[in-house]
């Protein structure tokens, strides 16, 4: 399998997962989410761990503190498992009780390498998976600008994959043509030059602003 084919592979597999996982509603907020990036120091993240085990025992529900605390336990547990030992990219650990009958437990513990270097650490609970930093690694990382104009109106947008996202829309003020003749359809027709030359000069503006944010995934204008 080619290098390209391998990469698409493993990001249908990525994608599958958090869409396996976004689909998980929790019955309360007992849904816990870490995210935990290559690097991070060991003690800090099972102190935490630690204390966020002390502080779910406030959990007025008891079935509610019995799951959080056994989800929490879970992914240390985990971790020692694997020795904390973090992929390059990090690691995302999700557990909780994913059972959709009330006063039934069902604790269950997902891991997702991400397909891209993490640089986060985050520790989430409540009623579902924290996955978008996650959904966003899945976005293109080259961009196009698209540019349609004429004299009337000008509207740019961002092309990424098979979506775009218009960005700017400007309006002119460049008269229409006449049809008479003689110098004052000259100055008429200056005066129209002149106001698509300021037209063209602000969609320019326009795009500066607006595009700047995308600059760096840009590779075309079409």
């Amino acid at each position: 399998m080619s290098d390209k084919k391998y990469e698409q592979a493993e990001k249908e597999i990525f994608k599958n997962k958090l869409k396996k996982l976004e689909k998980i509603q929790g019955r309360h907020t007992e849904l816990i989410s870490l995210y935990v990036p290559n690097g991070a120091d060991r003690s800090s993240v099972m102190n935490q761990l630690t204390q966020e085990v002390n502080q779910s025992s406030n959990i007025k529900s008891p079935t509610t503190r019995k799951n959080v605390q056994g989800a929490l336990r879970k992914i240390a547990e985990y971790l020692k498992i694997i020795d904390f030992k973090i992929p390059d990219n990090g690691i995302v650990i999700f557990c909780g009780n994913v059972s959709e009958r009330e006063g039934r437990t069902d604790l269950q513990l997902y891991h997702v390498v991400p397909i891209k270097k993490l640089n986060m650490k985050t520790y989430r609970c409540d009623s579902s998976f924290v996955i978008e930093p996650l959904k966003e690694m899945l976005a293109p990382d080259r961009a196009y600008l698209t540019l349609a104009v004429d004299n009337k109106e000008a509207t740019t947008a961002i092309l990424e994959g098979k979506k775009y996202r218009i960005v700017d829309r400007a309006f002119s003020t460049v008269p229409g043509k006449i049809k008479a003749g003689g110098q004052s359809a000259h100055r008429y027709e200056h005066l129209r030059l002149d106001a698509a030359n300021e037209f063209y000069h602000r969609i320019a503006e326009h795009i500066n602003k607006e595009v700047m944010p995308y600059i760096e995934k840009i590779t075309g204008v079409v």
